[in-house]
């Protein structure tokens, strides 16, 4: 280390020179730290409120959602509102918890699928009916199989049972005792789209979207490609369109 000396100085006005410099340079060391400190301090204060504003801003997008929202879902040309399952505890849970005795409950008549509860539904008109019951055949194991079409059956809440001859059904799987409505050659298709700020699925003659594409089962796009298409559509982001697409292989075209 160089230290420089003032010629003129004797040796203790040096000294006190340079300790007087270090002096000053450690008060400045001091501010430039609580500086740092006061920096720090709002930096802190900055993300706390950031926090806060998004976990606001992520209440006020709860409030503005339906409770059937977090399902998949639509409303018929009457205005009812049709659910979907899309696992066993799903199915098992909108059968337990929203479902009431006027309203109706859908399945593909096909191992594999979603439960479709059309709330409201044994007031519903044979249009409705039939929406609900393209839902449910859609989100059934039939899409992945490449089928076109499956029976769809219907019935009331006193019909479901959870105890069939060989025993207890397993989760979200239920038994229907006595007669049921059937839908016999339904044909599978949905339409995905856009209104607001909302993305949701809808039976393929659903005309109430903004902007929509439909999907047929069978064809070169598998869930990937078809997904990354529909959202580059409706600029929407990945995870808003990927749970609504069935398993399987897809065609698509764009709803006018």
């Amino acid at each position: 280390m160089k230290i420089r000396l003032f010629l003129e100085k004797n040796a203790r006005k040096n000294a006190d020179f340079y300790y007087s410099e270090g002096k000053r340079y450690r008060e400045k060391a001091a501010k430039a730290e609580e500086a740092l400190k006061g920096i720090d301090k709002r930096i802190r204060k900055m993300e706390k409120t950031k926090e806060k504003r998004m976990e606001s801003k992520k209440k006020e997008i709860a409030k503005t959602r339906e409770w059937f929202e977090h399902y998949r879902w639509f409303r018929t040309e009457g205005g009812k509102v049709c659910i979907a399952g899309k696992n066993a505890d799903e199915n098992e849970e909108i059968v337990k918890k929203y479902m009431d005795d006027g309203d109706l409950f859908f399945h593909a008549d096909i191992h594999g699928g979603s439960v479709v509860i059309m709330k409201g539904g044994t007031d519903a008109d044979i249009r409705e009916k039939i929406s609900c019951a393209v839902f449910a055949a859609s989100y059934s194991s039939a899409w992945e199989l490449g089928y076109n079409e499956v029976g769809v059956f219907a019935a009331r809440k006193g019909q479901l049972s959870k105890t069939v001859k060989e025993g207890n059904l397993k989760k979200g799987g239920f038994g229907i005792e006595g007669e049921r409505e059937w839908y016999k050659h339904t044909v599978l298709g949905l339409a995905i789209g856009r209104n607001g700020d909302k993305i949701s699925s809808a039976p393929w003659n659903h005309n109430d979207f903004e902007k929509a594409v439909e999907i047929r089962p069978g064809g070169n796009l598998n869930k990937a490609q078809a997904t990354k298409k529909i959202c580059e559509i409706l600029k929407a982001r990945d995870e808003e369109v990927s749970w609504l697409i069935p398993k399987g292989r897809y065609t698509l075209r764009v709803k006018k």
